[in-house]
């Protein structure tokens, strides 16, 4: 707008100069025709200044009327150029005010990018301490994990050296007692009969033992197995548990990744992969344990019955030895029945 201003004002400053041009040429051709006039009036004085008259008259009125246009003109250009000033003195106040807004808007932007980017930097921050407290969270659960798996091992191991242990002492405390009765029972069945005769009865009796032994339910060796087998079956159902549990975990977090509820869902899906990871290891613990505590219990009663047949043996060797009948046998008292 100071431009379109500027080449008003020249504009008609040039108007102004062409005009004061023309009405200098004009005098200079009234002064011009005034001299003729002069000259003329030498030879004919009458004739001349009737035409000069006629002349300066016409000459008079078209300065006048040129005068009057020049005047309208310029007036009118004033007052263009006046409006086009006021016009260009409004638009400029618009644009300084628009440029004062701009430029508040401008720092109110750069303020709030800067916000922006602290508050991002702030969450990011956020971010990556509850990611790191996360992985310390997993690593104490796996420490946790592991002592507690130890623990359990040991208190199986613990559990099976007890009942080992309970066992044993129960078998010392009936063996005598066991033995006794047994004595007690063979002395009132047996009676007076001699000793070939009783010797002949507990053959029988022990035979018919045997046969017992026979048609009794399935020995260790085929128990473990079948012990094994149901493990393995159990062994394959978790793995196929815990595989159906992985594929629901990487279909929620290819899911639900970006997302607060994602990443709870994630949280639950983890939490329970690892307790199928430590439902597994109980299991395995405890078949371990029950395992072991079976062996255990067999070497303890094979320990039992080894120690029963040692001695009822010396109390039937010695009854063989003084062929007197077990209960009254003299040698019994040595052998600590």
């Amino acid at each position: 707008m100071g431009t379109r201003r500027l080449l008003s004002r020249t504009e008609l400053e040039k108007c102004i100069e062409s005009l004061m041009d023309k009405i200098a040429f004009l005098k200079k051709a009234h002064v011009q025709y005034a001299q003729i006039s002069v000259e003329m009036d030498v030879f004919s004085k009458s004739d001349l200044s009737t035409m000069l008259k006629d002349i300066r008259t016409q000459y008079e009125k078209l300065a006048a009327k040129n005068m009057q246009n020049a005047e309208e003109w310029y007036k009118s250009r004033f007052t263009m150029l006046t409006e086009s000033t006021a016009k260009s003195t409004y638009v400029t106040l618009e644009i300084e005010a628009s440029w004062g807004m701009n430029k508040a808007l401008g720092k109110q932007l750069q303020e709030l990018e800067d916000k922006q980017n602290s508050d991002v930097s702030a969450m990011q921050d956020t971010i990556n301490k509850l990611e790191n407290e996360l992985r310390t969270t997993k690593s104490e659960m796996a420490g946790y994990l592991k002592e507690y798996q130890d623990l359990f091992n040991v208190k199986i191991v613990l559990d099976i050296d007890i009942a080992a242990y309970r066992k044993l002492l129960e078998g010392e405390e009936t063996l005598g007692s066991s033995i006794a009765s047994s004595y007690y029972w063979s002395s009132q069945v047996f009676g007076d009969l001699p000793m070939e005769e009783q010797i002949e009865v507990e053959e029988t009796i022990e035979a018919e033992k045997a046969e017992e032994a026979k048609d009794e339910p399935p020995s260790e060796g085929e128990a473990e197995e079948e012990e094994k087998q149901k493990e393995e079956a159990e062994e394959e159902e978790g793995e196929e548990e815990e595989e159906g549990a992985k594929e629901e975990f990487e279909d929620a977090k290819a899911k639900t990744e970006d997302s607060v509820e994602g990443s709870q869902v994630l949280q639950k899906g983890a939490k329970l992969q690892r307790s199928k990871q430590a439902g597994r290891w109980i299991r395995e613990g405890s078949r371990q344990g029950g395992r072991e505590g079976r062996e255990a219990g067999g070497v303890a009663e094979m320990g039992e019955k080894q120690a029963g047949r040692q001695r009822w043996e010396g109390s039937r060797q010695g009854c063989r030895d003084c062929h007197r009948k077990p209960y009254s046998c003299r040698n019994i008292p040595a052998m600590g029945l």
